[in-house]
């Protein structure tokens, strides 16, 4: 019981600690686009997390089945259980990745949206 209680409390220092982070980072750094470009350069980054959250997705597949591929390591009595957690942990951050990458490519295509609709427009020289 009392290990239990020691990791939930580091699981929720962490999380503490990285939302903490985030605030900090986000309070910082955060700027809304308002031009063609700026919202360009937005898309491209949103693109470019996408790619680094397919790269994970595809980590854990790879690494998942290296570990079934392994499974014959394992003694008997403990190996699908082993590999259960294995897989759960796998699936888990496959999908979480799967779903991030997805959102960020939503985001990506909203900010060049955007960024047409400032083409657009007219200047106001041209009003």
């Amino acid at each position: 019981m009392k290990a239990f209680t020691i990791s939930r409390m580091t699981v929720v220092s962490m999380s503490a600690y990285v939302l903490a982070l985030a605030f900090i980072h986000s309070s910082a750094s955060a700027s809304v686009p308002t031009t063609k470009e700026e919202h360009v350069a937005a898309a491209e980054e949103y693109e470019a997390k996408a790619a680094e959250q397919d790269a994970v997705a595809a980590e854990h597949f790879e690494m998942m089945k290296q570990y079934r591929a392994r499974a014959h390591r394992y003694p008997k009595q403990v190996r699908e259980k082993r590999l259960a957690a294995m897989r759960k942990h796998c699936n888990a951050i496959i999908r979480d990745a799967r779903r991030l990458a997805a959102d960020y490519r939503a985001m990506a295509k909203w900010h060049r949206t955007m960024a047409a609709d400032l083409d657009d427009q007219p200047t106001p020289e041209e009003n």
